[in-house]
Parts: structure tokens; C-alpha cells; sequence
């Protein structure tokens, strides 16, 4: 830690507070019903303790990093946006891995110039090193700013759909340790968390509420462009997610049968006809996304195996059969290493011993809310409710995809934080909605007994 982090960062801190004090008590100042906006400050603070304590690992734990070099890289680009700034804004706003004869002297010492996924993340670090003087701390303070602005949004969606579960999604999005941890720092993983929220906001009121129709398309666009760049996967497990969650939604609006049976003759009439005539076109994707998975797959296998080597943060699934069903015989492991590993007897360092005592958490309140609840209970109440299934339709196969291709604890737990918030929203969602139909049940009752008696 540097003088000028020891300088900067208590101010920038103070700035960071003094605005979402002033965001809470003006925007919600007209909402007295918004009990909501008790949940800003204390999130945001917490958001702030877990982008100081992610700079603490890594630079007194770790010493190293991708984070660490992010932010070398950034600094490169900042000079050089300071003292040639002709270079410096092309560079910035270059293709990554392209070459140009006016700026190849200075792309060549980029490292992660060779794809954008990484260079994205130079890039907005570049910039945030404008305001703040290349303070490692303070940029990864406003990378944490930043990202929480997304998961209000996203807490806003939860509530707007639960009102009275203020206290209990804001648990699930905000006070999750790996959300807190992992999401707060210098990486893609806090610009694509931040991002899915925007991402459900714009959907939740363009395609759900139908409202404010410019500022959804506009969040979806900007969300939806830099998840795929930085992390596509998550873009991929959110369509159908999404998708589900409109056309039940608006399947549940119909309320004439006739028309319900109609609607939905038309719509399978239709997925007919688009199947008959693009059946060549439609395989031919579906093989190029299956190959890019396992592409993607192998990739990050092969690599962990190596960097694994004498490693104990490693796990694996077995012998894998790059096949449709190879692949998805894999399916409850993938999910099951992603949600609930590693086991304590599993853990090989404090990092490893955090994530693991939530895994477990995770295991134990699924069991005790599925016993709880009742397995065919908890299937109709999921049946019924789009916004449960999407949630957990994005969940598992989020799980799935991150758990069959990290095949490293460490790496899985920055991976998989994007399906955490939903997950557990999910299951606050299925015991809140058993609880309400059993004390309708109950009240139903009183009143027959009062009516007999």
C-alpha cells in the first residue's frame, strides 16, 4: 500500500457515502412506503468493507494476481491517455488483438490487449485511473460503487415482486460473502454481477411492467453488449431464463380458455413451421454453440489441469465424454460442485474454508426448505410462479456450465457468483409462497368452523 492510496482512499470513501446518502434521502424522500431504502447505506458500506478486504488478500495474501495486473495494465493506458493522448485514445477505443502501425510499440506491451475480454476491463480501469491518480485501492473501491448500483437494481426487481421480503432478498443479493468478496474487486466478475442487474431491471420493465420503455432498452442494450464481451456464458444461460419468465407471464394473463388454447395452438404451430423450414440452419447452430462449449470446455479444463498440478484447490468430475449425453451425465455433479463444494473435509486454506461454510449453508437451507416445504409442494409452487422457475432455470444452468469447465475451487468461486442472488431468491421465494398458501388454508378453515359453529 502506497502513500498515495493512504490518502486518496478515505476521501473517495466519504465521496462514495455522501452520494448514496444523498441518492436514498432524495429519490425514496417522496416514497415514504419504500421501507426498502433503510437496506442502501448498510449494503453500500458493506460493498465498500468487501472491495477493502479484496484489496487486502491480494496484496498482502496473495501478492499477485489477474486483478494486480489488470490494474498495471491500466496504468499503462492512463499514462499514456495523460502524456499521449492521440495514442492513448486509440488505443482505447482499438479492437483488441489488432494490430495498427501507430500504436503496435505500445499494444505490444499490453498482455491482455490479445482479447478483449480482458482489455475491457484495462480499458474502465484506465479511465477510473484518470479520477484517482492510479490508486490500485481506490479504483477497485469504484469498481465496487459501481457494480452495487446493478444489484439495487436487481434488489429493486426482488421487491418489486416480494414487497414483503425486504430483509430477506436484501440477504440474497447484498450480504452473500462470496457476492461481497468476490464481487467487489478489480475483475469482470463485479462488472458482469453489476451488469445482470441492470440487465433484470431493463427486462423486468420493458417486458414484465411495461414501463419506462427507453431506459429498459437502453440498460438491456449496454448490459447485454458488455456481459458478452466479458463473460458471454451468462448472456447465454439468462435468454432462456428470460424467455420463460414473459411467455408465462403473459400466458397467465389469459384468462379465457379458448383463447389460452388458441394462443398457445398458434405458438406451437409456428415453432412447427420455423423447425420445418430452418431445420438445417437451426441444427447448424445448435452444432456450432455445442462445439464452442465444448471448445470453451476443454479449454478450461486442460489449463486448470495444468495450473492444478500439485494444486489443492482442484477438484474434477471424472472421465468426461464429450458428447450430448457425456456431457449432460455430468449435469447434477457440475451443479452440485457449484452450489454446495467444496465439503469441509475439501478445504486447503481460509480462502477455501469461507467459501466452503456457505456451500454448506447453501446444502443444509436448501434440505431443511425442500423438507420443510415438501418436495411436490415445492414443485407446484415453482410450477406456478414464472419468476421462481426463471430465477432458478438461470441458476442451475449457470451452475452447470461454470462447475463442468472450472475444475478449480478458487477460479469457481469468482465464476459462480452470478447464479447466487437467484438461487437463493429462489428458495426465499418457494418458503414465502408455502407460508402464504398455508395461512389462507388455515384462515379459510377458521371462518368454515365459525360459519358452522
Amino acid at each position: 500500500m502506497q502513500l498515495q492510496d493512504i490518502l486518496l482512499l478515505p476521501p473517495f470513501i466519504i465521496a462514495i457515502l455522501l452520494v448514496g446518502f444523498l441518492v436514498q434521502h432524495f429519490l425514496y424522500a417522496q416514497q415514504p412506503e419504500a421501507r426498502f431504502r433503510r437496506y442502501f447505506m448498510p449494503a453500500l458500506s458493506v460493498k465498500l468493507l468487501g472491495a477493502l478486504f479484496y484489496c487486502c488478500i491480494y496484496v498482502f495474501y496473495y501478492g499477485r494476481g489477474d486483478t494486480i495486473a489488470y490494474h498495471e495494465h491500466s496504468i499503462l493506458l492512463s499514462n499514456l491517455l495523460i502524456n499521449e493522448p492521440d495514442i492513448g485514445w486509440q488505443i482505447l477505443f482499438q479492437e483488441a488483438n489488432t494490430l495498427r502501425v501507430q500504436t503496435l510499440e505500445y499494444t505490444q506491451q499490453l498482455r491482455f490487449f490479445a482479447a478483449e475480454t480482458n482489455f475491457t476491463v484495462v480499458r474502465i480501469a484506465a479511465v477510473l485511473n484518470l479520477l484517482c491518480f492510479n490508486s490500485f485501492w481506490v479504483v477497485t473501491v469504484l469498481f465496487a460503487a459501481i457494480s452495487f448500483s446493478g444489484l439495487w437494481t436487481m434488489y429493486r426487481v426482488f421487491i418489486d415482486i416480494y414487497p414483503k421480503l425486504e430483509r430477506e432478498m436484501a440477504f440474497a443479493v447484498f450480504f452473500l460473502p462470496s457476492l461481497v468478496f468476490w464481487g467487489s474487486g478489480l475483475m469482470k466478475d463485479t462488472i458482469t454481477i453489476g451488469c445482470t442487474g441492470w440487465l433484470l431491471y431493463g427486462f423486468y420493465h420493458l417486458c414484465i411492467k411495461r414501463q419506462r420503455i427507453i431506459l429498459s432498452i437502453l440498460l438491456m442494450y449496454v448490459s447485454f453488449q458488455l456481459i458478452l464481451i466479458l463473460k458471454a456464458y451468462i448472456a447465454i444461460a439468462l435468454i432462456p431464463a428470460f424467455f420463460y419468465w414473459s411467455v408465462m407471464h403473459y400466458q397467465s394473463q389469459i384468462k379465457e380458455l379458448r383463447l389460452w388454447s388458441a394462443t398457445w395452438l398458434s405458438a406451437l404451430i409456428a415453432v412447427g413451421f420455423i423447425g420445418y423450414f430452418f431445420q438445417y440452419q437451426i441444427i447448424a447452430l445448435g452444432n456450432i454453440a455445442f462445439f464452442k462449449f465444448v471448445e470453451l470446455a476443454f479449454g478450461f479444463q486442460s489449463w486448470h489441469a495444468v495450473i492444478n498440478s500439485g494444486s489443492q484447490s482442484a477438484y474434477s468430475l471424472g472421465e468426461v465424454d464429450f458428447t450430448i449425453p457425456g456431457i449432460l451425465s455430468k449435469f447434477p455433479a457440475a451443479v452440485n460442485v457449484t452450489l454446495f463444494r467444496p465439503y469441509l473435509h475439501e478445504v486447503r486454506n481460509p480462502v477455501m474454508l469461507l467459501t466452503s461454510l456457505e456451500s454448506m449453508a447453501f446444502l443444509v437451507a436448501t434440505i431443511f426448505i425442500l423438507l420443510r416445504v415438501g418436495i411436490v409442494n415445492s414443485w407446484r409452487i415453482i410450477w406456478q410462479n414464472p419468476f421462481i422457475m426463471a430465477s432458478l432455470i438461470f441458476a442451475i444452468t449457470f451452475a452447470f456450465a461454470v462447475g463442468f469447465t472450472s475444475y478449480n475451487f478458487g477460479a469457481l468461486a469468482r465464476y459462480k457468483i452470478p447464479c447466487l442472488p437467484f438461487y437463493v431468491a429462489a428458495f426465499i421465494a418457494i418458503r414465502h409462497e408455502y407460508y402464504l398458501k398455508k395461512a389462507n388454508i388455515n384462515h379459510f378453515s377458521t371462518n368454515i368452523q365459525r360459519l358452522n359453529s
